[in-house]
């Protein structure tokens, strides 16, 4: 999160035309200057320390995937968590007995895919992923780049494959058949997005003698620290307007006590002009002053409108950059935060008090937002609204 809305920081080979599978990868020495960028975040007391931590497990020379999985557990130390490599003997066996499976009826798989983007569109959505008939639901891993397999090249990547010359690699829509497979499970709790395109893969399920678990959203979480509730509350936004970017941007001010002041300055040059012959039949020597008397008032009239205005404009910028402070915050280029930020945001803002927050708030909300008020001194409140 920037002074001027949130940054976009970017590693070297992150493009789409490095195929490697980042987990093999080493993290390049750019990721120091990347790390040092956050230190104007740190507010938490805790935030040199936990940059620190950070920073020893993305360091450069080190494997993205050692990185991710370490930092992991040094977020949840406390918790039974299960790290499953997609690239270890068991996940690439998993994938490569179904590709095997999908290679000897294609046309099974083109028609399950097409009928699994035909359901999400009939249940009034758009498919999270793109139904192209030339492209099969798989990829292949040769020496260290991961290739799409298309239709007409299923039969090859089948010789490589069982050659050993090649692994396999799910894709988007056959990694949660490969997951059920490998590790079956009743019940999956996952974001919007992860469920969009389960749903969007269930023909598959069937196809391949797959159980498919019950799909169950995880809590939509919105964090909320002290200075972001300061904000909300002197802008006068309820929570159920809290993920809604603002409308108002753009559109000029209007000062209804400058438009009073207008109102009397042309209703008294009005007066003063029909006053004008009546006091001249009095004395012709008075039109002179009634005359300046009427430009005096109206111009004094017209800049104390114009000192209004501008006043409020003044109010309104203020409000405007304590609004996009908020978003940039609450609601990055229009998403929400926990879709856009790392962790690393978070606690450097807030200190390890945000896990608590966590975990406090997972499980509830279901099907609403839930807004987490952080407190790093006293503690962690939890408010559950409709904001989403």
């Amino acid at each position: 999160p920037g002074p001027e809305g949130p940054e976009t920081l970017v590693l070297e080979g992150a493009d789409r035309s490095n195929r490697g599978p980042v987990g093999t990868r080493t993290i390049p020495a750019e990721i120091e200057a990347i790390l040092a960028a956050f230190r104007a975040d740190a507010r938490s007391p805790e935030a040199a320390e936990i940059l620190e931590a950070f920073a020893s497990r993305y360091s450069a020379g080190r494997g993205y995937a050692d990185a991710f999985v370490e930092t992991l557990f040094d977020l949840v130390p406390d918790e039974p968590l299960l790290v499953v490599d997609p690239l270890g003997p068991e996940v690439l066996g998993a994938a490569k007995q179904l590709f095997l499976a999908a290679a000897g009826s294609p046309a099974k798989v083109a028609d399950a895919l097409a009928r699994g983007a035909e359901s999400v569109r009939a249940a009034g959505r758009e498919p999270p992923v793109a139904h192209r008939p030339d492209r099969f639901p798989f990829f292949t891993i040769e020496d260290g780049i991961r290739r799409r397999v298309h239709t007409k090249e299923v039969d090859d990547a089948r010789r490589r494959i069982e050659s050993g010359a090649a692994a396999v690699s799910a894709d988007v829509l056959t990694r949660p058949v490969v997951k059920s497979l490998l590790l079956p499970a009743a019940l999956s709790v996952l974001g919007p997005s992860e469920i969009a395109y389960h749903a969007q893969s269930l023909p598959l399920f069937s196809t391949f003698g797959a159980t498919p678990p019950v799909l169950m959203s995880r809590t939509l979480l919105v964090l909320r620290g002290p200075a972001e509730r300061r904000a909300q509350e002197a802008l006068g936004v309820a929570d159920e307007d809290l993920l809604t970017p603002n409308s108002a941007k753009g559109v000029a001010t209007r000062v209804p006590q400058a438009e009073q002041i207008s109102r009397i300055a042309r209703r008294l040059e009005a007066e003063l002009e029909s006053l004008g012959p009546s006091v001249a039949d009095l004395d012709p020597s008075l039109t002179g002053a009634v005359e300046t008397a009427r430009r005096k008032a109206t111009y004094q009239l017209e800049q104390l409108a114009e000192r209004v205005t501008k006043s409020a404009e003044r109010k309104d910028e203020v409000a405007l950059q304590r609004r996009k402070r908020l978003e940039t915050m609450i609601l990055p280029g229009g998403d929400a935060a926990e879709r856009v930020y790392p962790p690393l945001v978070f606690l450097l803002a807030w200190g390890r008090s945000v896990i608590d927050t966590l975990r406090a708030t997972a499980g509830r909300g279901v099907g609403d937002v839930t807004i987490a008020d952080v407190e790093t001194a006293a503690g962690s409140q939890v408010r559950t609204s409709h904001a989403g």
